[in-house]
Order: structure tokens, then sequence, then C-alpha cells
């Protein structure tokens, strides 16, 4: 009974439309304010590792570099979405993210822009040290 139930509703799903986008400049204000947020709470949860620090387990030393390559992380999506606001549109040509080019003259904005967009470079380390983490939590507790 219970498997007829989940396709009779898988049958009947509709789209969610999860996705809302907002007109400027609301949207990329909602979203800067969470990479804020988001800041603010790796650094105060940093600062209480810190001050009282939990043990010297490997699982606690994982999270740390976690948590300090997701604020480097959050720190370069930060300044990408602020720079990408003094790019014109003209100077990106492409038909979507995978073929986008940035387009001469060249000037700081654009270099930086361009170098900090390689932000996997960070993500790929944290979610390393995150899964490391609770790994060791998982084997061997906190």
């Amino acid at each position: 009974m219970l498997r007829l139930a989940l396709v009779v509703l898988l049958l009947w799903a509709r789209p969610a439309w999860a996705v809302q986008v907002h007109p400027a400049p609301e949207g990329l204000i909602a979203h800067m304010l969470g990479h804020v947020l988001f800041t603010a709470a790796i650094v105060y949860f940093l600062y209480l590792l810190y001050r009282h620090p939990p043990g010297d387990r490997p699982g606690w030393k994982y999270l740390k570099w976690s948590l300090i390559f997701f604020l480097l992380w959050n720190i370069d999506a930060f300044t990408v979405h602020a720079l990408a606001l003094k790019i014109p549109n003209e100077a990106i040509y492409g038909e979507n993210i995978f073929e986008a080019r940035l387009l001469p003259p060249w000037n700081w904005v654009k270099i930086l822009y361009y170098f900090l967009s390689f932000d996997h470079f960070l993500c790929i380390p944290e979610i390393i040290f995150l899964f490391l983490a609770m790994r060791s939590f998982y084997f061997r507790g906190a």
C-alpha cells in the first residue's frame, strides 16, 4: 500500500519552481547579505572552537580547516559578486556560463574577477576536510 501511495504521489507531482529570481537590486542584496551572515557564523564558530577547544581529536582539526576554507570561499564569492557589478555586460561573451569569455581591454577589475572566479579551488578542500571531519566523528566519536 505504501508503494502504491508513493507511485501515486510521484505521478501527481508538479514542478515546485523553488528558484525565484528577483529583479535587481533586491535579489543581489539578499544574496550578498547571505554571504555576510554566513561569514559571521563561520567566524563565530571558529572563535568558539578557539576559545573553548572541544578536544584534540583529528575530527576537530579537520573541521577547523574546513571552516577556514569555507570562510575563504565565502569572502572570495562575495568579492566576485561585487566585482561583477563593475564589469559591463558587453565585456562577457558567450551563450552560457561554460562558454563565457571576458573580452579585452583588460583592467585590474577584470583580471581579479577572472582569477577569483576559480572558487572551486577553495570548495574542493573545504568539502574534503568536512568529509574527513564527519568520518572521524562517526568512527572515533567527537
